[in-house]
């Protein structure tokens, strides 16, 4: 329903392999959703396709970490 996908500095595409899908779910509610992605080269870029279903979304806040919970940086959404 929702995927992230991201790209290394080198990579012109997204692929297949460097996507991760997650349940998106439609209640009209705020949600956290988590994805872990593998990165084995520096992180580029990276898309959100929050979901193929018809209606709105909203997204307040991107925030990356270590999978121990080191913060990296976070992207605050200012509407």
């Amino acid at each position: 329903d929702a995927s992230v996908s991201w790209r290394s500095n080198g990579d012109k595409e997204y692929t297949a392999e460097n996507t991760a899908s997650f349940d998106a779910i439609h209640s009209g509610e705020w949600r956290r959703y988590s994805v872990e992605i593998t990165l084995e080269q520096t992180l580029g870029k990276f898309k959100i396709s929050p979901s193929n279903s018809i209606g709105n979304i909203e997204i307040r806040n991107i925030e990356m970490t270590t999978l121990d919970g080191y913060y990296i940086r976070d992207w605050p959404i200012r509407i």
